[in-house]
């Protein structure tokens, strides 16, 4: 089972102040142009996505359990801890094997001799769910459907192909056969306290020969990004403190606000919210979705396969209560691409905490690919942006100065410290908002348009607070980051055949 060795604790960071000052060197050769616009994306979202069956959802088994402890609920749903835990796993002991789960799928046969069959998994007083499933055999066209089973609600069918689930934990367990964690597939999030799951098989395949398991799901307590209707519509809208800014009211940013997103993922443990933001890359041509965030939030691919971005989780009008119509989730996971952990004891000067991925699938049309810098930015008493989730609220932006760089560390093994001078972290002095758990992973800019460090932690949430950025230029130099953001592709040489 996998679990952080010590979670982050938001307000623990100590600031010992120092001066120090910085310059920029003009027309640094590895900046990228800021704000490029992805392509148009056609997504399929509605494309057969139904229950194959033509059956009513409840002719499916559901297993239901046992009421979870209220005093554990709030524990969860109340935690202030970095990255913020939403949620928790708990076993599903009745199919927690593929025998055991055999006996409970009922498979019938539908036209051209195709197969069904579904089942329901219900854990009272959740807001939404994801099931975790294990493998021994299954067809890569296999199709997987979850949805809401709940009576007059959306159904909110999410499909999800065999193949995928097969390369996810192929891609898993090479990056690391000993992580028993990369052996769970977890489903996309369905709102609800029960998730149903039908299995469509191709044509003449034997449902005898499907061998899988549903050994795990996680229970979620506060669930935000849910714009189907019903009772959660506007869960999470609101949650953040009151200091932090809609950042739908800074018009003149809006590149870089389009190029963050929500990040929501599985541990062994239960489920997290932080922010990420989607990187530019040198290669005109092409459009891989590069994205970055913290080693605090996502550390190992077993986490990142279970990775869902979700992208205009952000209001349609400046301080409005409307949600853009843009909003779109996205599920697949992510590939690991550099991860590099914060120092374990005193602070020290080489210590980082930056992750850098490629998501499986492609973010939301009109998404937008941050430009940023390995230069030194400018020093103390300069302009810095911060675009982040608070809580898991609506897209934020908050306005500070810059307050030196940092050495951190995990002092004594139990707490996040900073001492300011040289190291590889920036320190932001928050003048107008400031982060919150949910920022975590979040970027800080310069020149309101150049990404130069992620999220690793904070004194407090509103103006006068601290937050402690992990510099990008540092982990861009450590982890070889120009091996795929600053590709620039050669021109092939054209030849001409002459005809006489």
């Amino acid at each position: 089972m996998w679990t952080k060795k010590i979670p982050f604790s938001f307000f623990v960071v100590a600031l010992v102040i120092l001066s120090c000052t910085l310059t920029h060197p003009a027309n640094a050769n590895d900046l990228t142009v800021a704000g490029s616009p992805g392509p148009e994306i056609i997504h399929t979202e509605g494309i057969e996505q139904v229950l194959k069956s033509g059956e009513d959802a409840t002719t499916f088994p559901v297993v239901t359990l046992e009421p979870v402890a209220a005093v554990k609920l709030r524990t969860y749903a109340e935690q202030e801890s970095i990255p913020k835990q939403i949620g928790f796993n708990r076993n599903v002991s009745m199919l927690s094997t593929t025998q055991n789960t055999g006996k409970q799928l009922i498979w019938q046969e539908l036209l051209e001799n195709r197969h069904y069959t579904g089942i329901e998994i219900s854990s009272p007083q959740a807001v939404a769910l994801r099931v975790g499933i294990t493998v021994e055999n299954l067809p890569e066209d296999a199709e997987f459907r979850f949805f809401r089973a709940q009576r007059g609600a959306p159904a909110d069918i999410q499909l999800v192909f065999g193949r995928e689930i097969l390369d996810i934990l192929k891609v898993n367990k090479n990056a690391d056969p000993t992580d028993s964690n990369g052996e769970i597939f977890w489903s996309p999030t369905v709102a609800g306290d029960t998730i149903g799951i039908e299995i469509y098989l191709p044509n003449s395949y034997d449902p005898s020969l499907v061998q899988i398991a549903f050994p795990l799901i996680s229970h979620i307590t506060s669930f935000s990004f849910d714009p189907t209707g019903l009772n959660y519509s506007f869960e999470g809208y609101g949650d953040a403190n009151s200091c932090q800014n809609d950042a739908t009211c800074a018009p003149l940013l809006l590149n870089m606000i389009n190029s963050v997103a929500g990040v929501q993922f599985t541990t062994g443990v239960g489920t997290y919210v932080c922010t990420g933001s989607l990187l530019n890359d040198r290669d005109p041509h092409t459009w891989k979705p590069y994205f970055i965030t913290a080693n605090h939030c996502i550390d190992r691919q077993s986490v990142a396969s279970t990775i869902e971005t979700h992208w205009f989780w952000q209001s349609a009008t400046c301080n409005g209560s409307t949600l853009s119509h843009l909003y779109r989730k996205v599920s697949g996971g992510a590939t690991l691409l550099h991860t590099q952990a914060m120092s374990s004891g005193a602070p020290v000067s080489t210590s980082m905490d930056i992750t850098l991925l490629e998501l499986n699938n492609a973010p939301a049309a009109g998404a937008m690919f941050a430009g940023w810098t390995t230069a030194i930015p400018p020093g103390r008493g300069t302009s810095r942006v911060g675009i982040h989730h608070p809580k898991a609220d609506w897209k934020k932006i908050s306005y500070g100065t810059s307050a030196g760089d940092a050495a951190c560390g995990w002092a004594d093994g139990q707490e996040f410290r900073c001492i300011e001078g040289s190291g590889n972290f920036y320190i932001v002095h928050w003048i107008d908002g400031g982060t919150e758990p949910g920022s975590s992973g979040s970027a800080v800019y310069f020149n309101n348009d150049t990404l130069i460090g992620v999220l690793s932690g904070s004194t407090g949430s509103c103006a006068g607070s601290y937050s402690v950025y992990s510099s990008f230029r540092a982990t861009y130099a450590a982890g070889n980051y120009g091996q795929w953001l600053n590709v620039i592709p050669s021109i092939a040489p054209i030849n001409l055949l002459l005809l006489k």
